[in-house]
């Protein structure tokens, strides 16, 4: 039988990259269901943007605006830490944030592992690392989803470096499942999205064979999953239509 939200008491989730493309989505997706959200990003500005779109005032309860590098452990604390001082409880963390550079292998250096590696895997593990003592103190249960991509098992040519850390980001989920079988995990393995970041490293040529997914179509599964609608037994959820 499938936990539901409703069931394990979650209100409050830590969506990463929610100042654009599938993480604001998942944000206002969320919020609109009557979640406490906060939305964490680089950027403050996007994040406030995200925000206003909540069609709630700056003062409103229902969310906060944390701007955080997450691939630095002290912001990572710091914005746990102000979550739970805020709404008392986390019950659920979207890690959605990360960069996707278009390069050749031999063009790998250590300061673009560093850097990729940094936000799409050492962010994410820094945050379940965070949040999961927390889930345990509200009786062991919570909800941790990896926004991975089909690069993961299938890498685009130049996306040596990104793909392997999605790989590595999937592998967090599974170390959590054998661990802490109490809290429910997926990875969520997206195809081609309209966000900016997607735009920003292909031409309009070469999005012209893709059927871009919308973010709000990956944001209804992920509320899916975290709502108990999708069956958790294997936690891996490929979209691609």
């Amino acid at each position: 039988m499938l936990n539901t939200f409703s069931e394990v008491g979650i209100s409050t989730a830590i969506v990463t990259g929610a100042g654009s493309g599938i993480g604001r989505a998942v944000a206002l997706r969320l919020r609109s269901k009557g979640w406490k959200v906060a939305l964490v990003g680089r950027r403050a500005k996007s994040l406030e943007e995200t925000a206003t779109l909540m069609h709630e005032g700056p003062e409103g309860e229902g969310y906060m605006v944390l701007p955080a590098d997450v691939s630095r452990e002290s912001e990572v604390r710091r914005l746990v830490q102000q979550v739970r001082t805020k709404w008392g409880r986390i019950d659920a963390l979207i890690n959605n944030a990360g960069v996707a550079p278009l390069l050749p292998i031999e063009a790998t250096t250590m300061e673009l592992l560093e850097e990729v590696f940094g936000a799409n895997t050492f962010g994410p593990a820094l945050l379940i690392a965070a949040v999961l003592p927390i889930f345990n103190e509200q009786g062991g249960h919570g909800t941790v989803i990896n926004i991975s991509s089909l690069a993961a098992r299938d890498p685009f040519p130049g996306f040596f470096v990104y793909a392997a850390s999605k790989a590595a980001l999937e592998s967090l989920a599974r170390s959590i499942r054998n661990e802490v079988p109490s809290v429910t995990t997926f990875n969520l393995r997206v195809g081609a999205a309209d966000t900016d970041m997607i735009r920003g490293i292909f031409t309009k040529d070469q999005l012209a064979g893709f059927t871009l997914l919308s973010p709000d179509r990956v944001a209804r599964t992920v509320v899916d999953c975290i709502e108990g609608k999708v069956d958790p037994t294997d936690g891996t959820i490929e979209i691609t239509a």
